[in-house]
């Protein structure tokens, strides 16, 4: 990283308040209400937020303005009774220096009510429905319902603290759904012409104008690019839209990012995951910036300082949306403005953690567990400083070293190969994941700058367990990671059988030609980036999995790029497929729904994925010959999961030691 980022950290006016830097946390789905109301984890996530330093935070990813487009995980600014609570959020942000808003919105077919008989409402009959049903029209009364409904939740959050509210149009909510000439097929004033299409937008906003004062911040939020047909909405049109909405005197900073809600690849796009390219919707910050006259924050995949700096000083907006990578590290704008750019914890944009709110969980990291639960991050000093042996340098182990030295704690790492990183090293090396091993490279920086003791190619056997209990340690973390194993259901088969992990090490090398099947008992991505590495080496590829799709438990946001690589391969994708067994030495399958079996096939190679087991000897014996020692086992160690459950289980073994 560079040392300096004075346009980063320059401050910046915005309608006669000054910012503090140029740093947004832009509003994101967070889940952290309960009900619609507003919790103290919610309160706790923005405020560390603030702390850290960032200049304007908008709170309230998608929070309401009605109760017929209400979410139970997000704010519902329609219901009196978060008005202290509001308060007490605008009270606890605004007192460390950040410039607050708050964005309210109506999500239409977006959401699922939070009533239990649900009535979804639309522009037009039949516009996009889901899963609770087609939505009704909204009617004249009912327009100028939720246009009183707007107003009310402008005036709560003034008389509650904020600086300001942030009406979105982004993600194809409700304003967006007007404007699309697909989605939008009314005959009255709010329907045909691009003018009429734009009313209730504009109507939205003179709603908002007229219920606080003129010092209360106005931002308009909405998509530059679609990335779908779906909405018949081009780029064009968006920024001819942003510059007919420009004109509306209550405006005061356009915040501009990419991406729609009516399809899964624009639904994604709008958190951009790794396949897309940094800074990804800069340019359209710079188009906004030459057609409006307000000033611009520009969102989109700007992971880091440097990214953010060239992002004020080339001039594609005047704010930029870091809400990932303060996600990732609060301290993000305090730690540059102390010069200390390198002490930054990287975001790694993998979206598994930040992007569980789609399936209806609440906001989490991978890299930061601390996220959601805030006072993770406040651990105190040991009070007597111990000997740590941590088995493992996978980012389980990295995690507990890092935690326990920083606390004080001299720690020695014993791992079995010749770098540090674990499994993270290998995934980096498969597929589009150009971040993933960024975490790992910052903890391997950290735990050095800690002095912690590496001992590399240090494999310890249940022996050198016993003569380092003998030598006084006072704590052991045991963070060996996992083996990958062939299922004991492919004993007997004619063909050479592998793991994952020996394709992806290159141990095993099909020749072009050759038929393969990959069999994806996980269902995540590794199955799919299996076959694809194979489908690019020319082999003739079947990728089974006993769920519905080979990417069943992948995060959703995610899908969509392997979903379409997968489609433009040659990979033959069989799901609802069990694994049966052997038969003349053919891999038996059998239909997941119906149990009959499926004529087996004939392969030269068979990958099982997915079939792991945790390296727990070393617990077991410190379990029967050192029962009195404090063992913790965090990672793979303790159960294969997911790269944020290993982290997670570091830094809580690192503050329980």
């Amino acid at each position: 990283m560079s040392t300096s980022h004075e346009a980063l950290l320059s401050p910046f006016t915005l309608a006669g308040r000054t910012l503090r830097n140029r740093i947004a946390l832009t509003a994101h789905g967070d889940k952290l209400a309960r009900d619609g109301r507003i919790t103290e984890r919610l309160i706790g996530h923005y405020e560390r937020r603030a702390a850290g330093g960032a200049g304007l935070i908008v709170t309230g990813g998608s929070a309401s303005v009605h109760q017929d487009a209400a979410n139970p995980g997000m704010i519902a600014l329609w219901a009196p009774e978060n008005e202290p609570l509001l308060a007490d959020l605008a009270d606890r942000v605004t007192r460390h220096g950040a410039v607050l808003l708050c964005q309210a919105s109506h999500r239409s077919v977006r959401e699922s009510p939070m009533g239990r008989d649900p009535w979804l409402v639309a522009p037009s009959h039949g516009a996009a429905g889901g899963g609770h049903g087609a939505p009704d029209e909204l009617g004249e009364s009912q327009i100028q319902d939720v246009l009183r409904a707007y107003a009310e939740a402008a005036r709560r959050l003034h008389r509650c603290g904020f600086d300001g509210i942030e009406v979105t149009a982004f993600g194809s909510h409700l304003i967006e759904m007007f404007w699309s000439p697909v989605l939008n097929r009314r005959t009255d004033r709010y329907g045909g012409s691009p003018d009429n299409r734009l009313r209730f937008g504009r109507e939205v906003l003179d709603a908002v104008a007229s219920a606080v004062p003129d010092d209360f911040v106005v931002s308009f939020r909405m998509s530059g690019d679609a990335l779908s047909t779906a909405t018949g909405l081009s780029p064009a049109d968006l920024l001819d839209i942003a510059g007919a909405m420009s004109g509306h005197p209550g405006i005061d900073l356009f915040s501009v990012s990419g991406g729609s809600g009516m399809t899964a690849r624009g639904h994604a796009a709008t958190v951009p995951t790794e396949a897309m390219s940094p800074a990804c919707y800069n340019h359209l910050g710079r188009d906004f910036r030459e057609r409006v006259g307000q000033p611009v924050l520009v969102a989109g995949r700007v992971l880091d300082a440097d990214l953010g700096e060239r992002t004020i000083s080339a001039g594609d907006a005047d704010l930029v949306g870091m809400t990932r990578a303060l996600i990732a590290d609060p301290d993000l704008p305090a730690r540059l403005a102390a010069g200390a750019a390198d002490r930054v914890r990287p975001c790694i944009a993998i979206n598994e953690g930040c992007r569980r709110v789609v399936v209806g969980h609440a906001l989490a990291c991978t890299v930061n567990p601390s996220v959601g639960e805030e006072g993770l991050d406040a651990f105190a000093s040991a009070a007597v400083p111990r000997r740590i042996v941590v088995v493992g340098a996978g980012p389980a182990g990295l995690e507990a070293a890092r935690i326990a030295a920083t606390r004080g704690h001299a720690v020695t790492i014993h791992e079995r190969t010749g770098r540090l990183g674990g499994q993270v090293r290998l995934a980096s090396t498969v597929g589009n994941r150009p971040h993933l091993a960024r975490h790992v490279d910052w903890l391997e920086r950290e735990i050095h700058r800690l002095g912690v003791e590496i001992r590399l190619e240090s494999e310890l056997s249940p022996a050198d367990v016993d003569r380092i209990v003998e030598d006084g340690v006072d704590a052991v973390v045991i963070a060996a990671g996992s083996t990958a194993f062939v299922p004991p259901e492919a004993a007997g088969l004619d063909c050479p059988s592998v793991t994952e992990f020996e394709l992806f090490d290159g141990t095993a090398e099909p020749r072009a030609g050759a038929r393969v099947l990959v069999y994806d008992a996980e269902g995540h991505r590794r199955g799919a980036d299996a076959a694809l590495l194979l489908a690019g080496r020319g082999v003739a590829v079947t990728l089974a999995t006993p769920h519905e799709s080979p990417l069943t438990h992948l995060e959703p946001p995610n899908r969509p790029e392997l979903e379409q690589r997968l489609r433009a391969s040659t990979t033959r994708v069989l799901p609802d497929q069990q694994l049966a067994g052997v038969g003349d030495g053919r891999l038996l399958l059998r239909d997941a729904w119906t149990e009959e079996p499926i004529e087996a096939e004939a392969y030269q190679l068979v990958v099982f994925v997915g079939y792991r087991r945790p390296l727990g000897e070393l617990h077991g014996h410190l379990s029967a010959t050192a029962p009195e020692m404090p063992v913790h086992v965090v990672g793979d160690a303790k159960a294969p999961r997911l790269l944020r459950n290993a982290i997670s289980d570091g830094v809580r073994a690192g503050i329980a030691l």
